[in-house]
């Protein structure tokens, strides 16, 4: 018996259903996402939102805000894409 009077362990607590909710808000966040890349202006932000990404992390790099070791795999990420 334990302290508070229960008898054997405790179970742990259960999060499905808040790993369910969060899911569930990430694919209907991921769905508008989807339409508004469908615009024509988005398009052009999706051209050039990964060479502002790699001169945002080049300048922090060079800034001295994060190591070489930190931003190479980053831009490497990038360019794979």
């Amino acid at each position: 018996m334990q302290v508070n009077g229960h008898h054997g362990p405790v179970p742990p607590p259960d999060h499905t259903s808040i790993l369910f909710t969060i899911a569930s808000t990430l694919g209907r966040l991921d769905a508008k996402m989807d339409v508004m890349m469908a615009s024509k202006r988005s398009t052009v932000l999706q051209d050039i939102g990964p060479y502002i990404a790699g001169m945002v992390i080049l300048g922090s790099a060079a800034a001295g805000k994060v190591t070489w070791s930190e931003a190479l795999p980053s831009l490497l990420g990038l360019v794979g894409r």
